[in-house]
C-alpha cells in the first residue's frame, strides 16, 4: 500500500502512549462523521494543527522567554520555549509591559521573547530592550492604559 502523505505525531519525551488520541483526520467532514458516529454524541475536544508548519528556527540558538521586573537584575520567569509560536515571537523578539490591576507603576514586568545563545545573553538582551522601552516612555504608556482600564472597570 503506497500512502500519498504522511502525518507525525511529535509527544513529550517519555510519553509512549498515544491513548488519548482518537483519530487524525484530514476535512472537518471526516471530523463530524467520526464525532457523529454514535446515537449518543460522546464530549470530545477538535485540535486543529498545521501539516509541515512553516516555523523559524536557528541551530545555534534557542527561544527564549524571559519576564524580568522593571529594575531586577535577573529574571522572575526564564525558560526554553519548545512551541512554534513561542519560536516565531522569539523570532520577531515580541515583548510587553504587564501590569496586574491593583500594580503600581513600579511593579509591573516586562516579558520578553528572543532567541539568543545562552541564558546570560538572552538576560543581557532583554534588559538592554527593557531600559530602551522604559527610556522611549512606553512602560509608561502600557501603565496608562492599564490605569484606564482598571478605572473603565471600577466605572461600569
Amino acid at each position: 500500500m503506497n500512502c500519498a502523505s504522511q502525518i507525525y505525531l511529535v509527544i513529550p519525551k517519555g510519553h509512549h502512549s498515544t491513548a488519548s488520541i482518537y483519530g487524525c483526520f484530514d476535512t472537518e467532514d471526516n471530523v463530524e462523521a467520526f464525532i457523529n458516529r454514535f446515537k449518543t454524541v460522546a464530549d470530545y475536544d477538535v485540535i486543529e494543527l498545521d501539516l509541515n508548519p512553516n516555523y523559524n528556527s536557528n541551530k545555534s540558538m534557542d527561544p527564549y522567554f524571559i519576564s524580568i521586573g522593571k529594575t531586577d537584575p535577573e529574571p522572575l520567569v526564564f525558560y526554553i520555549a519548545s512551541s512554534i509560536d513561542e519560536a516565531d515571537d522569539a523570532y520577531a523578539e515580541k515583548f510587553e509591559v504587564v501590569f496586574c490591576n491593583g500594580q503600581n507603576i513600579d511593579e509591573g514586568v516586562f516579558n520578553m521573547h528572543l532567541f539568543a545563545m545562552d541564558k546570560r545573553v538572552a538576560v543581557e538582551r532583554v534588559k538592554i530592550v527593557r531600559d530602551a522601552v522604559i527610556a522611549q516612555g512606553e512602560w509608561q504608556a502600557a501603565w496608562e492604559k492599564q490605569r484606564g482600564k482598571v478605572v473603565n472597570a471600577l466605572e461600569h
